[in-house]
């Protein structure tokens, strides 16, 4: 997985990843384990509580600075070797996701 850092226009450092989604939900394989399974079913419905949505279940790429995170959809094909201007771009086409977490203050 690549990692790229940066600097926009405004002089704030970003960093930007990929991510891509695993079904770490065990409700989203239920099929193969219904057959498996000895007990009833103990779930009312036969869908998942969560899952990635739709435009981002192939992955997105994460982009953080020191005070907001943004994520942008659909990982372009060699995003890894765009410039500082490219990704640039990304970032402005990205979305907002909320401010960066911190494990202490």
């Amino acid at each position: 997985m690549a990692l790229r850092e940066f600097t926009d226009a405004s002089g704030v450092a970003w960093q930007v990843w990929e991510v891509h989604p695993k079904l770490t939900e065990r409700r989203l394989i239920t099929k193969e384990r219904e057959a498996r399974r000895v007990s009833d079913e103990r779930r009312l419905l036969d869908q998942p509580r969560f899952g990635p949505e739709q435009s981002l279940a192939h992955g997105w790429l994460a982009f953080r600075s020191s005070v907001e995170r943004r994520r942008r959809s659909a990982i372009p094909e060699s995003w890894e070797d765009l410039s500082t201007d490219g990704l640039q771009a990304l970032l402005g086409a990205s979305t907002l996701t909320g401010p960066v977490r911190r494990l202490m203050d």
